[in-house]
């Protein structure tokens, strides 16, 4: 889920610094999110039960925007189905982190990512070839991988919308 919280006249991404307990991507910045369950009708609902669990975020205080095309991790061979949602209820939000998960939640100004200086384009191989990345820097995190894909794929999408 890429979630955005608004605050005054602006927004903010939200990112989760991954623990070192879990068994993929340890200490990595990622966007909240995770397998479908047995309980779950659809990803949509996946997304947003996975919000919850992650970082507290009731699925009832989410507005669903859409989805983003989906994105494949290539460490882990997960297929990801990203959702744009906005939170819709009080701000400040009293957000709950799963401890086991979650180290820190990652409270990105939307500007500051938008800044040409935030972005650094790089070559990564991909299926045999050499493909063009971006990667995303705020203060001394770096957003790389399938998050920073997501993410640039977000941003490429407003941007063609107009």
């Amino acid at each position: 889920m890429l979630l955005l919280h608004p605050l005054g006249s602006g927004a903010e991404i939200l990112f989760q610094v991954r623990t070192n307990r879990v068994r993929f991507h340890k200490g990595e910045i990622s966007l909240p999110g995770g397998a479908i369950d047995l309980e779950d009708a659809s990803e949509r609902d996946a997304a947003l039960r996975e919000t919850h669990e992650e970082i507290g975020v009731h699925p009832s205080h989410i507005e669903v925007l859409g989805g983003l095309d989906q994105i494949a991790t290539r460490s882990s061979n997960y297929l990801i189905t990203p959702f744009v949602g906005v939170i819709t209820s009080e701000t400040p939000y009293p957000f709950a982190l799963a401890n086991r998960e979650v180290a820190e939640l990652l409270a990105v100004p939307v500007a500051a990512l938008l800044d040409e200086g935030a972005v650094q384009w790089g070559v990564t191989e991909r299926d045999g070839e050499m493909v063009p990345d971006r990667e995303f820097f705020y203060g001394e995190h770096r957003i790389w991988g399938a998050t920073a894909r997501i993410l640039g794929g977000y941003f490429d999408l407003l941007s063609t919308a107009g």
